[in-house]
């Protein structure tokens, strides 16, 4: 019982953060990037599923949309944070 209230304790402490904006992970996905990869994902996976069965030779296909949504529901992609490319707009606050 005790892993139960710890777990659930972690999950507050963790939204509770993410509403305050302090966030752990880095952020280098933008809105508009958002968007656009996660259409194409919900696509994918869309029309593989229409039929209800995967296909050995759709894995890959399947792999790429859920790569895309997870990404882009979390706003971080590896990729990007290897090659220093972000698409997040930077805002200047300062007048």
């Amino acid at each position: 019982m005790r892993k139960i209230k710890a777990g659930y304790d972690i999950a507050v402490q963790a939204l509770e953060r993410d509403q305050s904006g302090d966030r752990n992970m880095p952020r280098n996905i933008g809105t508009i990037d958002q968007v656009i990869g996660f259409m194409p994902g919900l696509a994918v996976i869309a029309y593989i599923a229409k039929d209800g069965v995967i296909m050995p030779g759709w894995v890959p296909a399947v792999l790429a949309g859920v790569f895309l949504i997870v990404t882009r529901t979390f706003e971080y992609c590896r990729s990007y944070g290897v090659l220093g490319f972000t698409t997040v707009e930077h805002v200047d606050r300062s007048s």
